[in-house]
Order: C-alpha cells, then structure tokens, then sequence
C-alpha cells in the first residue's frame, strides 16, 4: 500500500480531474469491493426505501404521465422529474 500521492499526481489530477492511483487499495479491499459492486448490481431495479428505478426512469422521460411511487415518499419524485426534464441535456440511458 502506497503513502500519499506525489505532487506530479496530485498536479495531474488538478488539471485532468482523474488520475490512476496503482495499489491503493489491498486485495482484501478489492475484493471487498468487487463483492459489494456485484450486491448492488444484484438488486438494481430493486429498492429497500419501495422504489422502483426502473419504473421510475420509465415515467420520468414519458411526457404525459405524473410519477407514481406507490407508498415510497421519502423524496419529490414529481420535482425531480421536473428537474431532470428541464435538463436539455438529460437524456434516457438505452442500455
């Protein structure tokens, strides 16, 4: 495991805003990582807080149609339609 980044990274990082960092991380952390990533890859269309992303996306970019979230109202999801629409350069992921 590497200390802190030199001052060449850290001017590299000022300027492009990205930068590769090699062995920061431990195995065991990779790992833990990969094995969160995969978790959260596993539930995407599922929410614990009763939100259906997929469902949402699919209202979002329909013009015509107000949000419905069932029983989940933790967040202004027809505010954040608003906002994402107001966007001209918001578009749909088709992937």
């Amino acid at each position: 495991m590497r200390g802190r980044m030199s001052d060449a990274e850290q001017s590299a990082f000022n300027r492009d805003g990205v930068i590769c960092l090699r062995n920061v991380l431990t195995g065991a952390e990779v790992d833990h990582l990969r094995h969160a990533v995969a978790g959260q890859m596993s539930r995407l269309g599922h929410s614990p807080t009763g939100y259906d992303f997929e469902a949402l996306a699919g209202q979002v970019w329909d013009q015509g149609r107000s949000v419905d979230t069932g029983e989940a109202d933790r967040f202004d999801m027809q505010a954040m339609k608003a906002l994402i629409r107001s966007d001209a350069a918001a578009r749909p992921l088709l992937e």
